[in-house]
């Protein structure tokens, strides 16, 4: 099955390695096909790979874009990505000059082992380091809370007049007069 997809602009957060900004990425799926290949070609000596065949030059990837994206489309995308690209670009330049987490590689099996287990005790401690300091502050948290909790007074259940509501016409007449059904006030009368 060979699956096709539209061009775009940055697709996938891509940044080429070649220095440029412009980056050909894969947007949504145009449409899939079947392709049945019958035989396996065999690599010829001096063939460069399939790296150096794909590979799209800055030039052609601007034409390319404006094509598929359209000019308006294009140049939107192209000043949200730029910003993105050169902050990426200027760190891979000073990760490159700084030459502190360059290792040279291995020059036995043994010598690779060690650096594998070096790497891996490294790795498990920063681990175990990471659960402590998020057990303390789940730890803290909890307290917190209680604290909290112990310290809040209980809430005070809501207390209600109920006021017995009563048609004017079936109350008994009393012998003061008249009462406000609300206030239980005597209403003058006359």
């Amino acid at each position: 099955r060979v699956q096709e997809y539209r061009r775009r602009l940055d697709g996938g957060g891509t940044v080429p390695g070649d220095g440029t900004k412009v980056t050909l990425g894969l947007g949504r799926p145009a449409k899939a096909s079947y392709y049945i290949r019958l035989t396996r070609r065999a690599r010829l000596p001096g063939d460069p790979g399939v790296e150096a065949k794909v590979w799209v030059p800055a030039k052609t990837r601007v034409r390319l874009l404006r094509a598929a994206m359209g000019h308006r489309g294009f140049l939107r995308a192209w000043l949200r990505h730029r910003k993105d690209c050169l902050r990426i670009l200027r760190s891979r330049r000073e990760s490159n000059m700084d030459g502190k987490d360059a290792l040279f590689m291995p020059e036995s099996l043994a010598e690779a082992r060690q650096r594998a287990l070096d790497f891996s005790r490294a790795s498990q401690e920063a681990k175990a380091e990471l659960a402590t300091a998020a057990a303390a502050r789940r730890k803290k948290t909890a307290q917190g809370l209680k604290r909290k909790i112990s310290s809040a007074s209980a809430p005070r259940p809501l207390r209600r007049r109920r006021l017995e509501m009563q048609s004017p016409a079936l109350m008994p007449p009393s012998a003061e007069g008249s009462h406000c059904h609300r206030c239980k006030r005597p209403i003058a009368s006359g």
